[in-house]
C-alpha cells in the first residue's frame, strides 16, 4: 500500500493535472457508489414513514371507532331511560283517568238517582197541582 500511495505523491508531484484527473474518477466512483446507497436508504425511510402514518390513522380510526360506539350506547341508555319515565308517566297517567272515570261514574249514577228523584217530585207535583185545579174549578162552581 505504501508503494501505492509512493506513486500517487509522485505522479502528483510531476503531471498535477493527471493526479487531479484520477483523484477526480476515484471521487466519481466513490459518489456512484454511496449515491445508490443513500437513495435505497431514503427510500426505506420514507417506506417506514409511510407505515407510521398509516399506522397513525388506524389508531386515529380506531379511536373515532371507539369513541362512536361509546357514544352510541350513551345515547342508546338514555334512549331507554326516557322510554322508561314515559312508559312510567304514562302508566300514571292511565291510573289518574282511570280514577277520575270512576268518580265520574258514581257521579253520573247519583245523578241519575236525582235525576229519578226529581222525576218522582215533578210527578207528584204535577198531581197535586192537578189536584189544586180540581179543587179551585169546584170552589169556582
Amino acid at each position: 500500500m505504501e508503494n501505492k500511495e509512493d506513486k500517487l505523491v509522485d505522479l502528483a508531484d510531476k503531471k498535477p493535472g493527471l493526479a487531479l484527473v484520477y483523484g477526480m474518477a476515484v471521487v466519481i466512483v466513490v459518489l456512484a457508489g454511496v449515491i445508490p446507497i443513500l437513495y435505497y436508504t431514503l427510500r426505506g425511510a420514507e417506506k417506514e414513514a409511510r407505515q407510521e402514518l398509516a399506522q397513525v390513522k388506524k389508531d386515529c380510526q380506531d379511536r373515532e371507532d371507539k369513541i362512536t360506539a361509546e357514544a352510541k350506547t350513551d345515547a342508546y341508555k338514555l334512549y331507554e331511560k326516557l322510554i322508561d319515565q314515559y312508559e312510567k308517566k304514562s302508566q300514571k297517567d292511565d291510573e289518574a283517568i282511570l280514577g277520575f272515570s270512576k268518580k265520574f261514574d258514581a257521579i253520573d249514577k247519583k245523578a241519575s238517582v236525582v235525576n229519578s228523584k226529581l222525576s218522582t217530585v215533578e210527578k207528584k207535583f204535577d198531581s197535586v197541582s192537578g189536584t189544586n185545579q180540581k179543587i179551585q174549578e169546584v170552589i169556582q162552581r
